[in-house]
């Protein structure tokens, strides 16, 4: 976000992070709330974050494109762009902004999260000119003292509407980059209000994905009221959607093993994956043990569960990662 931007603009981030395990294993086969309702079958509250579909909320559509899977986004809206020239103004003209008085490149800039990638940039422009209108995506860096950093330059369609045009960002320029390095949006904008800038969205994956604590856990899963693993089975758990949100890549859950009748250990993970050989979870003959994980949920929101012998497995989420 610029910081020229008018008017006095809140800026603050929450990070929220999840319990230990061992905190919750005297009440974890009995305490978890059941698995989150999904969107529109009428059991979650209005307003309850966890189902989509009763969220209060004047807006009902947007231009933006789907989320892709795994993806963080950050946005920057037509006001947040600023004029480069030191003549130029920034104009409202009905569908974004724009320079008056001197043409001039508008510019905003987004943070990048330590650590992550840039993968695709969505432009939402107004452009009424006869030609294409220069969309450059370049990196601020501290200490210099121009953009010649470029991540994925594009240009915008003429059109009589706002329309969305998406960039992949190349994998040669996606990061991941160097602390006090900031993505940087600009357009050039003749003093006509032919090119007006409704905004942009930029989507990031890998670091700088957000924890988001659960209010109670959600059981998404529970053996115990069908049949137990037998040994060397592997189960498919589809998660439920309204849990499961476009954005989110993964959850901390904690996994109970319990009635074990051998020892032996469970593997949890993503459904996209093959078996690890790492285990998730170590048990003993009659034993009932609990361990907090960081589990990949894959695109169909689905993980796995193999237990080596014959168990019965619990599944809590405790908090998911977008």
């Amino acid at each position: 976000m610029s910081e020229e931007a008018p008017g006095p603009l809140s800026r603050r981030g929450l990070m929220l992070g999840a319990g230990a395990a061992a905190a919750v294993l005297g009440s974890a086969l009995t305490g978890a709330q059941p698995a989150a309702a999904e969107p529109g079958d009428g059991k979650s509250a209005a307003g309850d974050p966890r189902n989509p579909s009763v969220l209060a909320s004047p807006v009902t559509t947007s231009l933006g494109s789907g989320p892709q899977h795994g993806f963080t986004y950050k946005t920057v809206s037509m006001f947040d762009f600023t004029p480069e020239g030191a003549p130029s103004q920034r104009a409202w003209g009905g569908h974004g902004t724009y320079t008056a008085n001197s043409p001039s490149v508008l510019w905003a800039s987004v943070e990048i999260p330590a650590g992550s990638l840039v993968r695709d940039i969505e432009w939402y422009v107004r452009n009424t000119s006869a030609n294409p209108a220069n969309a450059m995506i370049r990196l601020w860096v501290a200490g210099i003292g121009n953009l010649y950093a470029v991540v994925a330059d594009t240009s915008i369609p003429t059109s009589s509407s706002i329309t969305a045009t998406r960039v992949v960002v190349p994998s040669t320029t996606r990061g991941p980059y160097p602390l006090s390095t900031r993505l940087t949006l600009g357009i050039y904008s003749a003093t006509d209000g032919s090119i007006q800038i409704n905004g942009c969205r930029v989507g990031f994956s890998q670091g700088g994905g957000q924890l988001g604590l659960l209010p109670t856990p959600i059981r998404v899963y529970d053996s115990r009221s069908g049949t137990k693993f037998a040994a060397g089975e592997t189960r498919t758990i589809t998660l439920p959607s309204s849990l499961i949100q476009p954005g989110v890549a993964g959850i901390k859950a904690n996994v109970i093993a319990t009635a074990t009748e051998a020892s032996g250990h469970l593997k949890v993970f993503s459904a996209a994956s093959a078996l690890p050989a790492a285990s998730s979870v170590n048990y003993s003959t009659a034993d009932t043990i609990v361990n907090e994980l960081t589990v990949t949920v894959s695109a169909a929101r689905q993980i796995k569960v193999y237990s080596s012998k014959k168990a019965h497995v619990v599944i809590d989420v405790t908090a998911t990662i977008s």
